[in-house]
């Protein structure tokens, strides 16, 4: 614990919060000080962390990382660009010769971590009649729910998630694997949510006329040979009728 000449309590007033939700990685999260009443701004007023001061009076120590906002009845922290770097660390607002301090960890608010295209990889493909499709997410915060839609038709029962949980993130795979038999995949959508928002993880349409699928390949050759054994058979019927 800091050394502080300020008293710290139980955080009636002033207390802090998260304000942002949800608060997402690589984004501005916001910090609240809620005063208890109108805030008087020739207070003292500061924010500190692990007992270095990151603003005093709205003059930040650090501006591009660090900025002050300030409402009728308190102020806020904004941290640009969060990271896990700032997690794990004990911030305290003071206002007069109060001051509240907490431990922001990740379950006091509701982070997200959102899929990049560094952190997720996807592979698919259709062989002997099976369609089958991996997504791997090497970093994100919740858990993917992820819609896969091949031909209009959406495939729910054959899609199954793992996670693990290492630390502050979730390390996840999503497989798919969907009989489809020799029907053409002419359209493939992947969209997986994460918390708040929807994620087009991938979006395939074939522009060619004739499907490159084997299974096309099968059932036009099919009826190639049966359109083959009735010009036959008519020709047949035909030389037996002159002679």
């Amino acid at each position: 614990m800091f050394q502080s000449a300020y008293l710290y309590f139980s955080c009636t007033f002033p207390h802090w919060y998260v304000k942002t939700s949800p608060a997402i990685f690589n984004d501005t999260v916001e910090l609240f000080c809620k005063v208890g009443g109108k805030l008087n701004k020739s207070k003292n007023r500061k924010w500190e962390r692990d007992g270095l001061v990151l603003t005093s009076k709205g003059t930040p120590t650090n501006p591009s990382k660090f900025e002050e906002r300030w409402t009728d009845d308190g102020f806020a922290l904004r941290i640009m660009h969060f990271q896990v770097s700032d997690l794990n660390k004990e911030y305290a607002c003071v206002y007069g010769f109060k001051g509240c301090h907490y431990n922001l960890t990740i379950n006091v608010g509701n982070f997200e971590v959102h899929p990049e295209n560094e952190t997720v990889s996807t592979t698919w493909n259709v062989t002997a009649g099976t369609l089958k499709v991996q997504i791997h997410f090497s970093s994100v915060r919740p858990i993917p729910r992820c819609k896969v839609v091949y031909n209009e038709k959406y495939l729910v029962k054959s899609i199954k998630t793992r996670s693990d949980h290492g630390g502050v993130f979730y390390s996840t795979n999503v497989t798919v694997e969907e009989s489809i038999g020799t029907v053409c995949l002419e359209k493939l959508k992947i969209t997986c949510t994460v918390g708040s928002k929807d994620f087009v993880i991938k979006d395939y349409s074939s522009h060619t006329k004739n499907c490159k699928n084997v299974g096309k390949r099968q059932v036009e050759n099919k009826n190639l040979c049966v359109l083959i054994a009735l010009m036959f058979g008519i020709c047949l019927v035909l030389t037996q009728n002159i002679y």
